[in-house]
């Protein structure tokens, strides 16, 4: 049984590194940590002009139906060239999460505009906020009130996909006045903290999993999956 990756996959990782060696020189790296977000909007475009954020997608919503094994040569080649973009988030945790307990209709709406870099989803859940204390967190009447922290990719997020204790799933805009996202700087000044407050934001239930706990974890795995493969380019690059 052969383990190693396929001449598209390789291709896909030289293409991948050529372009960040060519486009993100030390300087540029530096200007976007220096600005607190995590995010160069012109090394979005480029990736958007690759096809990354539509990796996952199935090619009827606009996507290259590829699987996690590419997703991982693609974190691994960014993460090899410190990229600040909001990958593994936006491009891979997002849309498997819509795939996995969105509707048909909520999969059309969505994943289109994923692929197209249209919005960019950062990606948190109630469980995992450290400084979330019981009864923080308030849904009621289709409106949820708290804080949020820990976001993933929330930098440069137009929306915002959170799990709540119980496995429920929502989307939030957070281009409004209910929702505020705040982001304070790390040791790698190109991936901050990000932390969302919300004050009767509105948001969209993803209900189609017939398990929601179940589809949280397998969310929270792909998110294992992709880091793994970004932590291995730090070690090459020692």
């Amino acid at each position: 049984m052969d383990f190693g990756l396929s001449d598209e996959q390789r291709q896909l990782s030289d293409i991948l590194g050529n372009y960040l060696a060519d486009q993100l020189p030390i300087d540029e790296l530096r200007a976007v940590a220096d600005q607190g977000t995590g995010f160069s909007d012109d090394l979005w475009q480029g990736l958007v002009e690759l096809g990354l954020p539509g990796l996952l997608i199935p090619e009827e919503h606009g996507g290259s139906g590829l699987g996690i094994l590419d997703a991982a040569v693609v974190a691994e080649a960014l993460g090899y060239g410190a990229a600040p973009a909001p990958y593994v988030a936006s491009m891979v945790m997002a849309p498997l999460a819509l795939l996995r307990s969105g509707d048909d209709a909520q999969q059309a709406a969505w994943l289109p505009r994923i692929a197209a870099g249209e919005v960019r989803l950062g990606l948190g859940f109630e469980i995992l906020s450290g400084g979330t204390r019981a009864g923080d967190i308030a849904l009621k009447d289709g409106k949820l009130s708290g804080e949020f922290s820990g976001i993933l990719d929330g930098g440069a997020a137009t929306h915002v996909l959170l799990y709540l204790a119980d496995g429920w799933a929502v989307i939030v805009d957070t281009n409004t006045d209910t929702a505020e996202l705040h982001s304070a700087t790390t040791i790698d000044g190109t991936r901050p903290l990000t932390t969302v407050t919300l004050t009767d934001a509105n948001v969209e239930f993803l209900d189609a999993a017939n398990d929601p706990v179940a589809a949280a974890q397998s969310v929270l795995e792909d998110r294992c999956y992709s880091n793994s493969s970004d932590s291995l380019s730090f070690i090459q690059l020692e």
